[in-house]
């Protein structure tokens, strides 16, 4: 019993310690409102007057000012702090109660702090109450998926290596390949790669086909629990590795061109560094590399999480987790905002397509290996070891310095995710006497979807390449 109640204190203090951690939140973004209200007043006193009143273009001023405000609280010490505090006590209380979740609420009987169970148990009830309203509020929008299947990665490819969950297309050429040297685009694990191409009127890799590029891309599959103790040594001096040892054999080559994007772009580096002999020409796009830059909201709301707590209560981290990440960067807009704006992108069958077929692509999130979870944001949110020259992986030093080949680095000026600081850090830490920037007036998903972006960013890549295909 003496140890039943022990047990009982201490889930009452993580109890506590969670609560504290929601207060602390809260007064973070206390005032908020207030300055919301004023920044709102102040843009519309800067808007050009009109005959006819628009309110939907009042909710956008709305919008901008409160991500405006929010934005400047989230990047605040407080927030990092008591975000980091929040995230903790969060997965300790998980962690503690995971074995007891079925017997220890009628094993225990305690007479005291009963108001703290309390106010746990309406916590959970008005989450259980707001989890069913999203439900129904975006039954419509689950209706919408389900009239007819929603294609994705129209250019033909075949299947020409394959190890465990990984996959290495070809895809079929369709002009004379102007390129001899083949280009491998290695994609992040946090998405899928069909981004790439989305559709037919949408598709980075249509334009590099179309340019004559010997194009190939690695498909990272869907990781499962069985796949928790991998790590960025079997992702890279493993996988990777592998593939383009087979693309080279193919190819009777002794090294290829590298199109890395976004965190594969970050992979695609510490590859190049470890490995340069076998990297030709190396192709960066909206890819983080210095993880410490000002304005970079997710690695400040990184900088506090326990890591190693996380991982060890969740395993694998899933991709709802990360989604939810990603939209709390902008919260109205990549949410509640968009789906208001998207019923103008239901009103004819293409737009629509488009828009479903974005939808899929936001929330086909696999699964993160949780060692590599804990590595990457360990190893690069929180330490930044590839800028500072401080990276291992496996057995293996990563030395940006022995990156000595052509590089091309892509970057959009609008990215929310990758801002464009973090990617031009990458010219200060590599040794390659032919390094050019790209920068592109768009944002980090518009970069393969916007119609403008898709004239230019193809056809300068496969320039580029080409030139240097010696």
């Amino acid at each position: 019993m003496a140890e039943q109640w022990e047990k009982g204190k201490e889930w009452i203090l993580l109890c506590e310690d969670y609560i504290i951690s929601l207060e602390k939140i809260a007064a973070v973004f206390e005032g908020m409102e207030k300055k919301v209200h004023e920044t709102f007043i102040d843009l519309c006193l800067k808007k050009e007057p009109s005959e006819e009143v628009r309110y939907m273009e009042y909710f956008d001023i709305w919008v901008k000012a409160f991500e405006q405000e929010y934005k400047a609280v989230v990047m605040t010490a407080a927030f990092s702090s008591a975000y980091g505090n929040y995230t903790n006590s969060a997965v300790k209380l998980r962690l503690f109660m995971q074995p007891y979740i079925d017997e220890y609420a009628e094993s225990l009987g305690l007479p005291s702090k009963r108001s703290t169970i309390r106010l746990i148990l309406l916590m959970q009830a008005l989450y259980n109450e707001l989890n069913e309203f999203s439900r129904k509020l975006f039954q419509s929008y689950k209706t919408l998926t389900e009239i007819g299947d929603i294609e994705t990665g129209p250019s033909a490819k075949e299947t020409v290596y394959q190890e465990d969950k990984i996959r290495l297309y070809h895809y079929k050429s369709r002009q004379p390949q102007v390129s001899k040297t083949p280009l491998l685009i290695v994609y992040a694990l946090v998405n899928r790669y069909y981004m790439t191409d989305l559709d037919e009127k949408r598709s980075l890799l249509s334009g590099l086909l179309d340019k004559g590029i010997d194009l190939y891309l690695m498909d990272w599959g869907y990781p499962d629990q069985g796949d928790r103790m991998l790590d960025l040594d079997d992702y890279l001096n493993g996988y990777l590795n592998n593939c383009i040892d087979h693309i080279c054999r193919a190819h009777n080559i002794p090294a290829l061109n590298i199109l890395g994007i976004c965190q594969g772009g970050t992979f695609s580096i510490c590859y190049t560094a470890m490995n340069p002999d076998k990297v030709k020409n190396l192709v960066t796009m909206v890819t983080p590399v210095d993880f410490h830059t000002e304005g970079n909201i997710l690695g400040h709301m990184a900088k506090n999480i326990d890591v190693n707590g996380v991982i060890d209560a969740l395993g694998n981290v899933s991709g709802e987790i990360l989604n939810r990440n990603f939209a709390s960067l902008m919260p109205i807009s990549l949410d509640f905002h968009k789906y208001i704006k998207g019923l103008d992108s239901l009103a004819n069958p293409e737009d629509a397509s488009f828009f479903l077929r974005m939808e899929k692509w936001i929330n086909d999130s696999p699964n993160q290996c949780g060692e590599v979870i804990r590595q990457f944001v360990q190893d690069f949110y929180q330490q930044n070891k590839l800028v500072k020259n401080q990276l291992q992986i496996g057995e293996r030093r990563v030395d940006p310095k022995r990156i000595t080949q052509p590089v091309l680095n892509v970057y959009a000026t609008q990215d929310h995710l990758v801002p464009p600081a973090m990617s031009v850090a990458l010219e200060k830490i590599i040794s390659s006497k032919d390094y050019t920037e790209m920068p592109f007036n768009t944002g980090h998903i518009g970069m393969y979807v916007s119609s403008k972006s898709l004239k230019t960013v193809p056809p300068a890549v496969a320039d580029w390449l080409t030139a240097r295909d010696k």
